[in-house]
Order: structure tokens, then sequence, then C-alpha cells
């Protein structure tokens, strides 16, 4: 039977800034894993994303309920409807929402 050997902890990962800039703290990164970065990252620059745990971003007009699908809309730089999960309820006037990163639930 084949093993496997925890290498570590998932929830932040070693990232490679090829962004050509200087990405800030909390800059959200979009590939097929979504993740935060956890300080500054000049290009070339590896940087650790945090890729689990609950973030605040920042959200449009939409209302959201706990639970609610969610996910990271990189053309307006805000969350919207499905994708990640709700974590804490938001309402339409609300500036942001907060998201537990890439949870499925089962």
């Amino acid at each position: 039977m084949a093993v496997a050997v925890r290498k570590y902890n998932a929830g932040a990962i070693d990232w490679l800034n090829d962004a050509g800039e200087t990405l800030e703290s909390g800059a959200v990164v979009v590939g097929n894993l979504v993740g935060c970065l956890v300080r500054p990252t000049a290009p070339g620059e590896v940087g650790t994303l945090e890729t689990d745990g609950v973030w605040e971003f920042p959200k449009g007009a939409e209302s959201f309920s706990v639970g609610a699908a969610c996910y990271w809309d990189d053309a307006t730089e805000t969350i919207v409807s499905t994708g990640d999960v709700c974590v804490e309820e938001a309402a339409s006037d609300a500036a942001t929402v907060s998201v537990a990163l890439n949870y499925r639930a089962a």
C-alpha cells in the first residue's frame, strides 16, 4: 500500500512573484489555488502565500449569508457569488465579507 508523508502545512506555501511588480501584504493571488500574501513581495522574490484561514475581502453590492458560496473576481477585485465559503453574514451595504479560503464542503 502506498503511503503519504506530510511535507508541510499547506496553509502557507512558497510562491514566486512573477507579476512584474511588488505586491503588498494581503494581495490576493489567483490561480488554481487562491491565496493572500503574508508580506510585501518584490518581482522575482519568493513570498509566503496563505491558502487557508478566514480573510476579510472587499465586496460589491451583493449580500451574503453564512455558508454562501463566493469567490474572488480578479476583474472587479471583489468577492462575488459562488466558489469559497462565506463565514459571516454581510449585508448588501457592507464593504467587506469574511471568507474561508479554498474550503470545500463535503
